[in-house]
């Protein structure tokens, strides 16, 4: 039996969506009708996007809000962010922040949930570059590494660490704009087999001299 976890819940009501509108594929997608679909793992699990906007309001503001609108000033937080939106209320204090967070810091579980729920509805996943591109990038490679592996071993390894951390920068630049991931092992491998290789045949290197026999 598949029983959806708190944030699938709040995610199908929010969206006004029953159980017989989301369709559930272990190890690939939750379909949520026609209005989207979150990729999971094998086990149910799926990828949190923590930089997705989440408004955030403290419980003491919004009390004094409520009493402002009550009495009919306007209130210290616009209760328009609020309507129609899906308000979670979690503590965030020193003591709560008993999770490690992929993005480096602890949180609490109030702040994962609002991360997930933001993830899915800004649709906000992120996804691997296709299997296309790894091919591609060993065909390039091997085929460079016939003249790479030629050249001293200072000038390849200064080469491949500029390359490699050209590849980088441009990885974290698609990323963060398109959450598009790209293989970082791959590359790394590649640059030191080429590395591994020009050790064990240093006398590729060496060429031959016009009029020698």
């Amino acid at each position: 039996m598949v029983v959806p976890s708190f944030v699938l819940q709040t995610v199908m009501l929010s969206m006004k969506l029953t159980s017989d509108d989301v369709t559930v594929d272990l190890g690939s997608s939750i379909q949520l009708g026609n209005k989207g679909s979150i990729p999971i793992d094998d086990a149910g699990a799926m990828r949190v996007d923590f930089g997705s906007p989440v408004t955030r309001f403290g419980f003491d503001d919004l009390l004094l809000a409520v009493e402002q609108a009550r009495s009919g000033r306007p209130p210290i937080v616009p209760l328009d962010l609020l309507r129609g939106r899906v308000v979670l209320l979690a503590r965030t204090d020193k003591e709560a922040r008993t999770l490690r967070l992929p993005s480096g810091r602890e949180g609490s579980p109030g702040e994962l949930f609002a991360a997930a729920i933001a993830t899915i509805q800004n649709q906000a996943f992120a996804h691997r570059v296709s299997p296309l591109f790894d091919i591609l990038l060993i065909g390039i490679l091997t085929a460079l590494g016939y003249f790479l592996v030629r050249w001293s071993l200072e000038r390849l390894l200064v080469t491949s660490l500029i390359v490699f951390i050209f590849y980088l920068l441009i990885s974290m630049t698609i990323f963060g704009t398109f959450l598009l991931w790209f293989p970082v092992l791959l590359p790394a491998g590649l640059f030191l087999t080429l590395f591994v290789l020009r050790l064990v045949a240093p006398r590729l290197a060496v060429r031959e001299e016009p009029g020698n026999a």
